[in-house]
């Protein structure tokens, strides 16, 4: 029944939202801010074809959300007023190489089986591409910027205020916000906290400094509220690095304030919460989280990952598969190295999902690899690995303009803003797949979008200069 009403109101939203946005730019700019505060609601309002849910995977079914339905109307309406706001077509920068890593998944999932965990990570990069399409286009100039930015902190306000309601009034210790899992809302909130303080420091509007400003606090309790250790980590240094590149790395009375205030909140939040933060740091040692192959069914930390990695690649130098690791890992992988799992039977039967006996597992099939890099090696092997990461650093070069000339303009600290939180995905990735889980997902390709079109326009400016 849900399907169904899915399949109705999918078609439906994005007809009379395009109709809407066509005739009404008000309308338009509201469906901006509010594809961008949705990024923090996708698994609110998404619906799920095909699925195994008991799949331990980066996507257990065909998964489609609203927000792909606004996605799709922010392309159709930008292609129908183009004419109108005389804005240029072009081939957004760095989209080359999202296709390019697209087909060679393509190639992957179809000369691997099983085929259908993969189809199910497919359809999610496909989304991940209009998605970048969509803000690429729909960016016309610095006003959908400051529109950009007014959604992300809608969107953090929400998660802060969910944050502060799970751990104060439900008691929760790691609070996950809107999000199934809190690593999912500690990066989210990682992501967001460059732009906030890069943005909130342009030559723009008060009332969106104060908006950013204010929305600081929230990303950060948030963070220290999920209790998650590398995002703690990643969420201090990256808002060290944007408001050092932001200030010039230059000292007034005005930026000491500024930075004494931001600490003295911290502090405060931090010893709010401090009990639970040293909890969870001293449960598990450096040593006992990456250690590895002595096949102790104790513990299995981080450190695993490696190993199986390396196991995958030297026997599969083109990987098992796209969304492949559980179930190699688990049938075969795992157990070969030590690691002892109940087995897949196949991919239409739920397996035996308890734990293996002293198993400090909470299932009893694989998890995909705590490392971004292990994962997309092992699946993808050497070959798609090198193309992810030059996917990454395609992204990240179009901010070398902006890095390299900075000043005040809404447009210079939102690249630099978006470029950082980037690089926040990245850190925190090295300790999770997360990149892969469909908020982040969505929002990483939102912030190269954006950065995509700014890249353009940078570009466009040199030329008519010379």
């Amino acid at each position: 029944m849900n399907e169904l009403i899915f399949l109705i109101a999918f078609p439906a939203v994005v007809v009379c939202g395009s109709f809407l946005a066509i005739q009404f730019p008000r309308v338009r700019d509201l469906l901006l801010v509010s594809t961008l505060f949705s990024t923090a609601m996708v698994y609110l309002l998404d619906i799920n074809f095909l699925g195994r849910p008991w799949y331990r995977g980066t996507s257990l079914g065909m998964e489609f959300s609203f927000l792909d339905a606004m996605v799709l109307t922010l392309i159709i309406t930008s292609f129908a007023t183009h004419t109108r706001y005389r804005t240029p077509w072009f081939l957004p920068p760095a989209l080359a190489w999202m296709l390019i890593y697209f087909a060679f998944c393509v190639l992957n999932v179809l000369t691997h089986d099983p085929k259908v965990f993969g189809a199910w990570e497919l359809s999610k990069i496909f989304r991940g591409i209009l998605a970048f399409t969509s803000v690429c286009y729909a960016i016309r100039n610095s006003d959908d910027l400051k529109l950009f930015t007014y959604g992300i902190c809608a969107a953090i306000y929400f998660e802060g205020s969910m944050a502060i309601a799970d751990r104060y009034l439900n008691g929760t210790f790691r609070v996950s916000g809107s999000f199934d899992h809190p690593n999912g809302l500690s990066l989210f909130c990682c992501m967001a906290t460059p732009l906030l303080l890069a943005a909130g420091s342009s030559r723009t509007t008060r009332s969106l400094q104060y908006c950013c400003w204010g929305a600081v606090p929230f990303a950060v309790l948030a963070v220290i509220l999920t209790v998650s250790r590398t995002g703690f980590v990643v969420i201090f240094a990256t808002s060290a690095v944007t408001l050092a590149i932001v200030s010039g790395f230059k000292i007034s009375p005005r930026r000491v304030a500024l930075a004494f205030l931001i600490l003295v909140a911290s502090c405060g939040i931090l010893f709010k919460s401090w009990d639970t933060v040293m909890e969870r740091f001293a449960g598990v040692s450096l040593e006992e989280e990456f250690a590895a192959g002595q096949g102790d069914q104790k513990y299995q930390g981080r450190g695993m990952y490696f190993e199986l990695a390396e196991a995958i690649v030297a026997d599969r130098p083109w990987g098992v598969g796209l969304n492949n690791w559980s179930y190699y890992v688990s049938d075969y992988y795992g157990p070969m190295l030590g690691y002892e799992y109940r087995g897949y039977e196949g991919t239409e039967i739920a397996p035996d999902r308890t734990p293996m006996p002293g198993s400090n597992l909470m299932q009893g099939q694989a998890a995909p690899a705590h490392n971004l890099y292990l994962l997309t090696a092992g699946e993808l092997g050497w070959a798609g690995l090198a193309i992810f990461v030059v996917l990454w650093f395609m992204w990240l070069r179009m901010s070398i303009p902006f890095f390299l000339h900075r000043n005040e303009s809404i447009m210079n600290r939102f690249a630099i803003g978006v470029t950082i939180g980037l690089l926040a995905a990245m850190l925190q990735c090295l300790t999770e797949w997360i990149f892969r889980y469909a908020p982040v997902f969505f929002m990483c390709h939102f912030y190269a979008g954006a950065l995509s079109r700014l890249y353009y326009h940078q570009r466009q400016l040199l030329r008519r200069a010379s």
